[in-house]
């Protein structure tokens, strides 16, 4: 059968991967609930299969677009390649390969501090908060939605990064 085609906003940030705990969802929430981080023109779209109670409640919320099914690879190039960027909220992890397929779009990522994102994300090519900081996340959202020329930095970081680390 044929996949429905996503219904997207114009402008978004994007979450995307299996919804579990450990992927921080709550802390997305509170960042973009708590903090009143979106401006009116800019959601919040969250994709994929599996189950958190966030989820949920991100349902309720006209700020998040739920999208929870697993996407196949039209949809994911399509969510990461209209996205204005993408955070990834984790509370714990070994590895992702999040940043280096989203890399291959030019879209910067706000993520958390944990080794497996710092080993191959800095300040020069995206933005890191603290761990389960759902202040210092709503900030870095604010940020980078706002400053356009730290926008470009982190997309020329991307570049950079990109030509420089043959292995990924």
């Amino acid at each position: 059968s044929r996949d429905e085609a996503l219904v997207l906003p114009d402008k978004y940030i994007l979450f995307f991967g299996t919804l579990k705990k450990y992927k921080g969802l709550n802390v997305l929430f509170d960042a973009i609930t708590k903090y009143n981080t979106l401006p009116s023109n800019v959601k919040c779209v969250v994709a994929g299969a599996g189950y958190d109670e966030t989820f949920e409640l991100m349902k309720q919320d006209d700020r998040f677009v739920c999208i929870q099914k697993r996407l196949s690879n039209a949809e994911l190039v399509r969510l990461i390649s209209d996205a204005i960027f993408v955070v990834t909220p984790y509370l714990t992890m070994s590895q992702s390969e999040i940043p280096q397929t989203v890399f291959v779009y030019n879209k910067p990522i706000i993520a958390s501090d944990l080794k497996g994102f710092t080993e191959l994300l800095d300040d020069t090519n995206s933005l890191i908060f603290e761990t389960e900081n759902s202040a210092e996340l709503s900030n870095n959202i604010y940020k980078l939605l706002q400053d356009e020329t730290l926008y470009k930095t982190l997309e020329a970081g991307i570049m950079q990064f990109s030509h420089s680390s043959s292995p990924y």
